[in-house]
């Protein structure tokens, strides 16, 4: 027999078969269209030609299969073959990599490094040092730490493994919310110094800047703190300049009216404070703090005064904003402001609509802050999450397993499966979960689909539903249902007279629809059950049925008694715990890739959909995997001394990676694309578009669920900030498919769920649309409108903010804010077009010179 030469000149006997297995895998990353036939054909053709040999390379074998596919008309096949070769190829090699990169940004003449982030001046030895740790961090992330498959679907556009150039660290998580509550009431500790409790406003904002710059600088991606954490500080400062005063024996009048001159100009001086540290403060990452600050009145009754105060101090010297090099006053990046819209605030008789009013003010002037509905954040989020939607043990269903089909209760089914699977426990440790490999649920429209597990948990509120058919339902209240009126509803949102889809379970061809004539609730401690199934659905008692549609619960560890597994200081049993948590990492997938694959196919689609998101999950697992195992030490201030726990030194963080504690994210890009080619409609259409857009949405949160119900991982979809990914992505689908009209023929593709900006549309339509595909981006979603001068229009500001409320979870008001060194104009700066090239320019003095221009636009929609 032919032997085969490999690499390291040892000799094997020629297998076929991995001729074969390299085929498929390519083509899997290549159309995505898997043909056998055509894999097994090209093998068996390389070993008839090469049998009469004595040997033959791996080279050769490589060069031949390559050589076949395009002879066979796999052009995108042989692509995926050739760059996988490439990778490897790449990962093999010895020689530096690095040198050219480094060269380049150190030259100083890139426009790459002078544009890759336009919060960082590249020409800085800080920024310098940072991006050349990211150059050697990039570099061996691709050549050993992550597998060839998810290296050569990131070049190839097929996903986007986000912050390569902070992955080689391995100790090192992303975005956060601090635990300042904690740290400044209890004491913290920054390079082995001792900070105690403040006594005063001032010396807490300050202690607070000098955490948060030593947080972000132990992280990469943004930081949140929220002005609650100050508040008390101020009740001190007022505390003791009445004091002050009393013991000057001064009659009670005047003591509280000169304490309060006193805090007004300690609060002023505190914020301004604040904003010069944030802004003139240097992380170890070369740029100021990328810093959020929450301003939310619902967060406290006790400080709300105090609360207020402080926002409308931010709010005044952000409208105010910094001075710049020259001495004018510009809009400061940072920090960033997120106004919590509530009933307190919302309304012209609200008693702090004052501070509504200043806030429009401030968004017409400097373009924050961003806007947040309490209203609806309570209806998609709030602090009661519904469990998984489940049904009575009792209920009837179809399964096959071992060849043999199974009509029969949940009850029957969990006890006959839990003879041949294990059964785990749910994190909360008193529910229950059973994997189900090769066992295969019943949907009445799909036929038999793969089971991927089966939950049985404790439920005590029940509804019991009947159908004019006759059937009797018994369930929990957030149950959904499919095919009402062509939606999903939940169970407690049925009324009489609602359409649902029937299927008799004896007769699997019957498809009729019957009314509900009655819900009625009752209690009753029992077990309820539910499947997760690869088609999202399944039938049960007859009716036609959606799997359960969990959202990313903020806290689950304490609604699951876990405990304080952070050790914070603050931590109340039984309340949910929002600061001290983090972020594991990003990986963003290409939805008009996985489109433009399937050639239109919706089967197809779904079938490289399930491939694409497996790969997305492993390169999620890598990020996890990476953080397992990392000591407390490695990061003092985030780990021992507060900001995410207090652990002890020597202890692993590996039991915040779990139970809820922290999430992986998994972002999405292209939505308008991948829908538009599928159907061609926009996903904004209300018909087929929005459809099959939210379906496409629903089943990237039913993966995450999956992924987490398997794990005990919080994996969430997240709407990214990928502005320049968006044109990397754009990039990569015209050289996989070329210039497609309406698709491809664009040098970006839209930013997550966005409606796409050269649609003509009402920005309260768009916000209108956007809203319900935000319900399902729980992981990060926002919404924005592009603004004129509004500085003179506060009135239409106003409108929409109300709007936001009503409407949306999370949005903001694109304006502009720039400033002309050259001129002194302070208008919006134009971008003009020459030789291709998009240009800044003064339209007052035509100044193209960046160093001499401020301009702020918003480059990014979360942190």
């Amino acid at each position: 027999m032919v032997k085969v030469i490999k690499r390291d000149c040892t000799e094997v006997d020629f297998d076929k078969t991995k001729i074969s297995s390299a085929i498929l895998k390519a083509m899997k990353n290549g159309s995505g269209i898997i043909k056998p036939r055509i894999a097994e054909r090209i093998a068996e053709e390389i070993y008839t030609e090469s049998k009469d040999k004595e040997e033959i390379s791996i080279s050769e074998i490589e060069d031949l299969v390559y050589d076949k596919l395009i002879d066979k008309k796999q052009k995108l096949t042989a692509k995926a073959y050739e760059g996988y070769r490439k990778v490897r190829e790449f990962q093999r090699e010895n020689s530096n990599t690095t040198d050219e990169q480094i060269a380049e940004l150190l030259n100083g003449d890139s426009d790459y490094w002078n544009n890759e982030n336009s919060n960082k001046n590249a020409k800085l030895l800080t920024t310098q040092r940072d991006y050349m740790a990211g150059i050697l961090s990039t570099d061996i992330t691709r050549r050993y730490l992550l597998s060839p498959e998810i290296v050569q679907a990131h070049d190839e556009g097929i996903l986007h493994f986000h912050d390569a150039d902070y992955y080689g660290q391995n100790a090192i998580s992303n975005c956060c919310l601090i635990n300042l509550k904690d740290m400044l009431q209890n004491g913290t500790c920054i390079n082995k110094v001792t900070i105690e409790k403040p006594h005063r406003l001032i010396t807490a904002t300050t202690i607070a800047t000098q955490i948060i710059t030593a947080v972000t600088s132990s992280q990469y991606g943004g930081a949140t703190i929220t002005l609650t954490h100050l508040a008390p500080f101020v009740r001190d400062s007022y505390n003791r300049y009445l004091e002050k005063y009393r013991n000057r024996e001064l009659d009670e009048e005047k003591c509280i009216q000169y304490a309060k001159e006193d805090l007004k100009k300690e609060i002023s001086d505190s914020v301004q404070t604040f904003n010069y540290q944030v802004n003139s403060m240097t992380t170890t990452n070369g740029q100021s703090p990328f810093l959020s600050v929450c301003m939310y009145l619902g967060e406290t009754e006790e400080y709300k005064e105090e609360l207020a105060m402080l926002i409308e101090e931010f709010l005044r010297q952000r409208i105010q904003g910094l001075k710049n090099e020259v001495g004018v006053y510009v809009t400061p990046a940072f920090p960033k402001l997120l106004y919590m819209l509530e009933e307190d605030n919302i309304h012209e008789d609200s008693k702090y609509w004052y501070l509504t009013v200043l806030a429009a003010q401030c968004t017409a002037k400097r373009m924050v802050p961003d806007y947040i509905s309490e209203k609806i954040m309570l209806e998609l989020k709030g602090d009661v999450y519904p469990c998984m939607g489940c049904v009575d043990g009792k209920e009837i269903i179809t399964y096959k397993y071992n060849d043999n089909v199974y009509t029969e209760s949940f009850e029957r089914m969990w006890d006959r499966l839990s003879k041949y699977f294990e059964i785990g426990k749910q994190p909360n440790l008193t529910d229950f979960v059973m994997k189900t490999p090769g066992v295969k649920i019943y949907d009445q429209k799909k036929g038999f689909v793969d089971n991927y597990g089966i939950i049985k948990n404790h439920t005590s509120k029940w509804l019991e539903i009947t159908f004019s058919n006759g059937t009797v339902i018994n369930c929990t209240p957030d149950h959904p249902f499919e095919n009402i009126n062509d939606k999903t509803v939940f169970a407690r949102d049925l009324t009489e007279n609602d359409l649902i889809s029937i299927d008799n379970a004896k007769d699997n061809a019957c498809d009729e629809t019957c009314h509900i004539v009655h819900v009625k609730e009752y209690e009753n401690n029992s077990f309820s059950y539910d499947v997760t199934t690869s088609s999202k659905h399944f039938t049960v008692s007859g009716i036609y049925s959606h799997n359960c549609r969990s959202f990313l619960t903020p806290d689950r560890f304490t609604e699951n008694n876990i405990g304080n597994i952070a050790n914070a200081l603050n931590y109340v049993s039984g309340k949910h715990k929002y600061y001290g948590r983090f972020n594991q990492g990003v990986v963003t997938i290409n939805l008009p890739d996985i489109a433009l694959s399937s050639g239109g196919d919706e089967d197809m689609f779904w079938t490289i959909f399930n491939e694409r998101t497996e790969l997305c999950h492993k390169a999620l697992q890598a990020r996890h995997k990476r953080l397992e195992g990392t000591l407390s030490d490695v990061a003092p201030i985030l780990w021992q001394h507060g900001a995410f726990a207090r652990l002890k030194p020597g202890e692993k963080i590996d039991p915040l990676l779990h139970g809820g504690y922290s999430t992986l994210s998994l972002g999405y890009a292209g939505l308008y694309e991948c829908v538009k080619y599928m159907t061609g409609h926009s996903h904004t259409d209300n018909g087929v578009g929005e459809t099959f857009g939210l379906e496409v949405m629903q089943a990237l949160n039913d993966k995450c669920s999956e992924w987490k119900a398997a794990e005990n991982i919080d994996y969430s979809l997240y709407g990214s900030p990928i502005e320049s990914t968006t044109y990397k992505f754009a990039k990569c689908l015209k050289k996989r498919f070329g210039v497609i009209e309406g698709i491809t023929d664009r040098d970006y593709i839209t930013n997550s769920y966005h409606v796409p900006v050269f649609e003509e549309i009402d920005p309260f339509e768009k916000l209108a649309i956007e809203s319900k595909f935000q319900k399902l981006s729980p992981g990060g979603a926002i919404s924005y409108i592009e603004c004129a001068d509004l500085t003179h229009n506060t009135e239409a500001v106003l409108e929409v903010i109300k709007f936001i409320y009503n409407h949306i979870m999370y949005a903001e008001l694109n304006t502009k804010s720039d400033y002309c060194q050259a001129c002194g104009y302070d208008g919006e700066i134009k971008i003009v077009e020459e030789n291709g090239e998009l240009i800044w320019e003064c339209p007052n003095c035509g100044n193209r010179d960046k160093t001499k221009m401020n301009v702020a636009r918003r480059t990014c929609g979360l942190n």
